[in-house]
């Protein structure tokens, strides 16, 4: 869907070939666990609101997206379980990075 803004920021959930997930924050990239990735993301989105302008204290995630990338190789399981994941924690702006063949 079309969002009313672009983001201030995009967050960055790579699911590798073996399953492991990095997160790629601006220019920080860093391994994480599943069970760490929701608690890391929403840190980022609440450090995003806090710098944007006209940010106000309510602890709002924000204007920052989430965006889940996977090796094709990767089972549509363990993306969906990041999903998920990040859904029941609260995470706004979920969405998949699509790679078109060159």
């Amino acid at each position: 869907s079309k969002a009313a803004s672009s983001p201030t920021q995009v967050i960055e959930v790579i699911v590798q070939k073996d399953e492991s997930l990095r997160l790629r924050i601006q220019d920080d990239t860093r391994t994480v666990r599943l069970d760490e990735l929701a608690a890391n993301v929403l840190n980022a989105q609440r450090a995003a609101q806090g710098d944007a302008p006209g940010a106000d204290a309510s602890g709002a995630a924000g204007n920052s997206a989430v965006v889940i990338s996977a090796d094709k190789s990767v089972k549509y399981e363990a993306v969906i379980n990041v999903m998920d994941r990040l859904q029941r924690a609260g995470v706004q702006r979920v969405g998949l990075s699509v790679q078109t063949a060159r």
